[in-house]
C-alpha cells in the first residue's frame, strides 16, 4: 500500500459555496460585468474617505430596485434586485468608488474613466489585485454611472462653476470671457491619477494635504472635489475664502491673471514641510476639435426642471457675460411659437407623413397647456403664448442675440448678422458665435422633442454632443419663411424620423440587434424611452401622442435589454375590396369594424427584446406590424370641430371597413367603422395612406374635408 495520501475534495461544501454565490453571479452575469473587475473598484474605494451630501444618498440609489411592469407586453423596465450596483452599496469601499466613477463618467466618458481606473489602480493597490482590463472596467463604470444618474452631477458641476462666476462678480473683478471658460477644461487621465493619488493620500493622513494653485481646469476640479469630499475641501477665489471646512485636506485657490495651474502634495514633518508638485497637462478641448460636442463633457445628469435654461445659459456664456435673461425670454417664445403655428407642410407635404396642423395635432387637444406647461418646467420661467407667429418670434429672438453677443467674440463679422442661423453650416466652424448658433439649434429640437415626453424622473442624462435632426430642420423652415433660403423638396421631416430623434433623446443609441430591424423604443441604460402606445393606445376626440421615459432598463428578472425592436418585413394588412354592412346603406357610428382583441408578446433577441403583434377580428388572427401602426397614428390629421350632430349619412360610394382590411383597394375613400373603441381607432391608421380622424366633427363634415384635401381612409371617433 502507497504511502502517499491524495486529498478528497469536500463536494458537499463546494456546492453550498455555489449555492450562496448563486444570487451574486446571476446579478452579475445580467450586467455583463466581471466579478473581478467589482472586487478591483470595491478596493480603490477602500482609499477614498468621502463626506457630504452627494455621498449620503448612495446607499439608497445604489440598492434600489423596484421596476414597473408593462402589463400589456408582460416586461418590466426598471433594476433587478442584487445586481452590480446594489453589491457595492453594502460596502464603504463600494460606495466612494460608485461615486467617484460616476463623477469621472459624467466628467471624461466611459472609455476614458475606465482607463484612469485601470492606472489609478496599480498606484493605490498591489500587482495581484490588479486584475481587470481596461474594457472590463468601462464596461463597469459604465453600468455603475447609469444607476446614479439621479445624483444629477451636471447640475452639481454647472452649479460650482457658477458659484465661482458670481463670487468673481460679488468683487467687481472682470475675468475675460476665454479665461473664464478655461475653468472647466479638464485634466489628461494621467494627470487626474496623480491628482486623485495624491486627494486619497490626504483624506487619510493628517499631515499631507493637496494644494492646487491657478486658474484653468479648477472649475471641474473643484466640482469633483466637492462631490467626493465636501467637509475636507477648501476653495479660495482670489484669497478670500469661498469655501471652507473644519479639516481643509484639499486647498484650491483660484487666481484668474496665474499663468499655469500647479498641483502640489505637501507633507508637514516636525514643523518641516516637504512639497511633491505634480506634472499638469490638459486634455484637448473636445467642444473645439469635435464640432458635433455641446461642451466638452460627453453627457451629463441635470436635474429635470430648469435643465434646459442650465444648458442654454452654458452657451450664452460662452459669447457674453452681460444678462441673457432676454434672449432666454426670447428663445422660448420663439420655440413655442413654432410648435403652435408650424404646419404640417412645414415638416413634409405628404399628409401620410406627417398630420396637416403640424405638432398642435400631435399634443392633443390641450396644446396650448401643454407648451405652456413643459417648457416652463424645462426652462424655469413662465410662458405667455401670446407672441404665436413664429416670423416675428424669431426676428426678436435675433435682435435680443445681436444685443447680447460681443463683437469681440467671433472670428468674422458675417456671424453677427441681422438673423441667427443664416449662415451656412459649413461656414466659419470654429467660430465661437457660430459654434453657440448650432448649439441654439439642437436645444430648440431637444425643448420641442421634451414637449411629448411624460415623466416623473427628477433628473435628465443630457447627451452633450447634436443628435436629434428636429432642431436643424426647424430653423431651416424659419429662414425658407424669411426668405434667406431657397424651399426644396429634399426639405423633410416625417413622423419617422421624429419617433427617431425622440428613441434617442436621452443618450440611447441604436440596438445593435442586427439589420432588418425597426427601434420601437430604447434604453441609455439609466432611462427608458418607449411609445406610450405601447401600453395603451391614446385616442380621443383630440387624438394625441405621448412618449413615457421611466427609470432603469428593460429586463425580464434574468437580463437587461437594449431596446424593443420588430421586424422590418412583416406584410402589411390587405385592401378592402368591398364594404363589410354590405349593399350601399346610410354610413352611422358604428362598431362593426373593430377588432376582438390585440396581443404583444416579447422574445429575447440578441440584446434586444422583439415585438410581435397580433389582431383578432373577424374569428381570425392577423400579425401586423406595431411599428407601422403608431407611425401612420401619428401622421394621421385631425378633422376640424365643426358642432354639428354626426347624424347618420348616405354616401354609396365611400367603403366602410373594418381594422382587419383599414384602406380600401383602387384608392377608394373608405371610413373604419370603430366607432367609441380607443384601441381599434389607434389600429385604423395604415402607413402610406393620407388618414383622417373624425374627432369632434360629424360625419358630413368629415367626408367634404377628406374630399376637397385628398385624404383616403376616415376613422370614426
Amino acid at each position: 500500500m502507497s504511502g502517499q495520501v491524495s486529498p478528497q475534495a469536500d463536494i458537499p461544501q463546494a456546492i453550498a459555496l455555489l449555492g450562496k454565490l448563486t444570487p451574486i453571479l446571476r446579478a452579475l452575469s445580467a450586467d455583463n460585468v466581471s466579478p473581478l473587475a467589482v472586487c478591483q473598484l470595491e478596493k480603490i474605494g477602500r482609499s477614498f474617505l468621502i463626506s457630504g451630501p452627494l455621498a449620503k444618498r448612495m446607499p439608497d440609489l445604489l440598492a434600489r430596485s423596484g421596476s414597473v411592469r408593462l402589463h400589456r407586453l408582460q416586461a418590466l423596465v426598471g433594476w433587478m434586485a442584487g445586481d452590480t450596483a446594489a453589491t457595492l452599496a453594502e460596502t464603504a469601499g463600494g460606495q466612494a468608488a460608485a461615486l467617484l466613477t460616476v463623477c469621472l463618467v459624467d466628467m471624461f466618458c466611459r472609455n476614458s474613466t475606465g482607463h484612469l481606473l485601470h492606472d489609478l489602480s496599480f498606484k493605490l493597490l498591489g500587482p495581484d489585485d490588479c486584475v481587470a482590463s481596461m474594457a472590463q472596467l468601462s464596461d463597469l463604470a459604465d453600468i455603475i454611472a447609469n444607476k446614479l444618474r439621479p445624483l444629477a452631477f451636471g447640475s452639481h458641476l454647472i452649479s460650482c462653476i457658477g458659484d465661482i462666476h458670481r463670487a468673481y462678480d460679488a468683487m467687481g473683478i472682470t475675468v475675460p470671457l476665454e479665461t473664464m471658460m478655461s475653468l472647466r477644461d479638464q485634466l489628461d487621465v494621467e494627470r487626474m491619477v496623480e491628482l486623485l493619488d495624491g486627494v486619497q493620500l490626504a483624506l487619510r493622513d493628517e499631515n499631507v494635504f493637496v494644494l492646487i494653485n491657478g486658474f484653468r481646469g479648477l472649475g471641474s476640479i473643484v466640482a469633483l472635489l466637492a462631490a467626493l469630499c465636501p467637509d475636507d475641501l477648501q476653495v479660495l477665489v482670489e484669497g478670500n475664502v469661498h469655501i471652507d471646512s473644519s479639516r481643509p485636506s484639499v486647498i484650491v485657490s483660484l487666481v484668474h491673471d496665474t499663468q499655469e495651474t500647479k498641483i502640489n502634495v505637501e507633507q508637514v514633518l516636525r514643523d518641516c514641510k516637504t512639497t511633491r508638485p505634480l506634472p499638469v497637462l490638459f486634455r484637448p478641448n473636445d467642444a473645439q476639435t469635435h464640432l458635433e460636442r455641446l461642451s466638452t463633457f460627453d453627457r451629463l445628469s441635470l436635474s429635470t426642471e430648469g435643465c434646459l435654461a442650465t444648458m442654454v445659459q452654458d452657451q450664452l456664456s460662452k459669447v457674453s457675460r452681460g444678462s441673457t435673461t432676454a434672449a432666454m425670454a426670447s428663445f422660448v417664445d420663439l420655440i413655442a411659437a413654432i410648435m403652435w403655428s408650424f404646419m404640417g407642410t412645414d415638416f413634409d407635404a405628404n399628409l401620410s407623413r406627417f398630420p396637416r396642423h403640424g405638432l398642435r395635432t400631435m399634443l392633443g387637444p390641450d396644446a396650448r397647456d401643454r407648451i405652456v406647461d413643459k417648457l416652463g418646467l424645462y426652462f424655469g420661467v413662465v410662458v405667455p403664448l401670446i407672441n404665436l407667429d413664429p416670423d416675428a418670434a424669431y426676428d426678436n429672438f435675433s435682435r435680443s442675440m445681436s444685443e447680447l453677443v460681443s463683437d469681440s467674440i467671433g472670428s468674422c463679422s458675417q456671424c453677427l448678422g441681422p438673423r441667427i442661423w443664416d449662415i451656412p453650416p459649413a461656414s466659419h466652424p470654429h467660430c465661437t458665435i457660430r459654434r453657440v448658433q448650432e448649439s441654439l439649434q439642437e436645444l430648440l429640437g431637444r425643448a420641442v422633442l421634451l414637449c411629448f415626453v411624460d415623466t416623473h424622473l427628477d433628473t435628465l442624462y443630457m447627451v452633450q454632443r447634436f443628435k436629434n435632426k428636429l432642431g436643424p430642420h426647424l430653423c431651416r423652415r424659419l429662414l425658407v419663411r424669411a426668405g434667406v433660403l431657397e424651399h426644396s423638396d429634399e426639405m423633410t421631416y416625417p413622423v419617422s424620423q421624429l419617433h427617431a430623434d425622440l428613441c434617442q433623446l436621452m443618450a440611447a443609441e441604436p440596438s445593435n440587434a442586427g439589420p432588418g430591424q425597426n427601434i420601437i423604443a430604447t434604453t441609455s441604460g439609466s432611462t427608458c424611452m418607449l411609445p406610450a402606445a405601447l401600453l395603451k393606445p391614446m385616442s380621443d376626440p383630440g387624438h394625441m401622442v405621448r412618449y413615457l421615459l421611466l427609470d432603469g432598463q428593460f429586463h425580464d428578472h434574468r437580463a437587461y435589454y437594449k431596446a424593443l425592436i420588430e421586424e422590418v418585413n412583416i406584410p402589411p394588412r390587405c385592401l378592402a375590396e368591398q364594404s363589410i354592412n354590405g349593399a350601399p346603406q346610410p354610413m352611422v357610428q358604428s362598431q362593426l369594424g373593430i377588432h376582438q382583441g390585440m396581443t404583444l408578446s416579447l422574445r429575447p433577441f440578441h440584446n434586444s427584446l422583439a415585438v410581435r403583434a397580433m389582431i383578432r377580428v373577424s374569428g381570425r388572427i392577423i400579425h401586423m406590424s406595431f411599428y407601422d401602426a403608431h407611425l401612420a397614428y401619428m401622421a394621421t390629421s385631425v378633422a376640424a370641430s365643426c358642432g354639428d350632430h354626426p347624424d347618420e349619412l348616405f354616401v354609396p360610394d365611400v367603403v366602410a371597413t373594418s381594422v382587419e382590411a383599414p384602406a380600401a383597394s383602387d384608392g377608394r375613400l373608405s371610413i373604419v367603422l370603430s366607432h367609441d373603441n380607443v384601441e381599434s381607432q389607434f389600429l385604423a391608421s395604415v402607413e402610406g395612406v393620407p388618414c383622417l380622424f373624425q374627432g369632434s366633427s360629424c360625419l358630413g363634415c368629415m367626408m367634404l374635408d377628406a374630399r376637397e384635401n385628398g385624404f383616403q381612409l376616415l376613422i370614426q371617433s
